[in-house]
């Protein structure tokens, strides 16, 4: 009994913020026109908000449940933003 209530009490205890996860997946194509890359508008398009989380619980769930960096693809970023 005591480890369900401890664990409930972990589960929603609030952090001192609340904080997005946002992945980017770097993709740099040419543009056909210009013939470069417009990092601005790469920047832009390619940074997703994938989770966001305020307890401890919420944090561990979303913990669990990204890949981890070895088994990502070379040029994604994740970044932790409060």
């Amino acid at each position: 009994m005591e480890q369900t209530q401890t664990k409930n009490i972990q589960n929603t205890a609030k952090l001192a913020h609340s904080y997005k996860v946002w992945v980017m997946c770097k993709n740099y194509v040419a543009d056909p026109v210009e013939g470069k890359a417009n990092f601005d508008k790469l920047y832009q398009s390619e940074n997703r908000e994938v989770a966001k989380f305020d307890t401890v619980g919420d944090f561990w769930h979303t913990y669990t449940h990204l890949r981890r960096p070895s088994a990502m693809q070379a040029g994604v970023n994740l970044h932790y933003v409060s």
